[in-house]
C-alpha cells in the first residue's frame, strides 16, 4: 500500500513503515538463518563475521523515533567492534 510518490518525498507514511516492518522482518528472519548455520561451523563462517552487525542496524530501525529519510550517524565504531569481536568469540553471527 505505500506509494512511490511518498517514497521519491521521502513521506514516512503509515504505508511506507509498514512496508519498511515487512523488509525488517525478511532481513531479521535471513539472519538468524544465516547465524544458525555460521553455528554449524564450516570454512565459510569467517565470512559471515562481518554480518553479525545486522541487529545493531535493525534494532535502530525498530525504535519509535525511527526516521527512514533521514540519514544518521549510525551504531558507534566501539559498538560494531565489540559486537564483532564477540561473535568471533562464539565462532558465530
Amino acid at each position: 500500500g505505500a506509494s512511490e510518490a511518498d517514497m521519491r518525498n521521502g513521506v514516512a507514511s503509515p504505508q511506507v513503515r509498514a512496508a519498511l516492518k515487512k523488509m525488517r522482518e525478511y532481513a531479521r528472519a535471513k539472519y538468524c538463518a544465516a547465524r544458525d548455520r555460521a553455528r554449524e561451523g564450516g570454512a565459510g563462517q569467517a565470512a559471515l563475521l562481518p554480518a553479525a552487525l545486522v541487529p545493531i542496524y535493525l534494532d535502530a530501525m525498530e525504535q519509535s523515533d525511527y526516521d527512514p529519510f533521514r540519514v544518521g550517524a549510525g551504531p558507534a565504531q566501539w559498538r560494531k567492534q565489540w559486537r564483532l569481536w564477540r561473535a568471533s568469540l562464539r565462532n558465530g553471527l
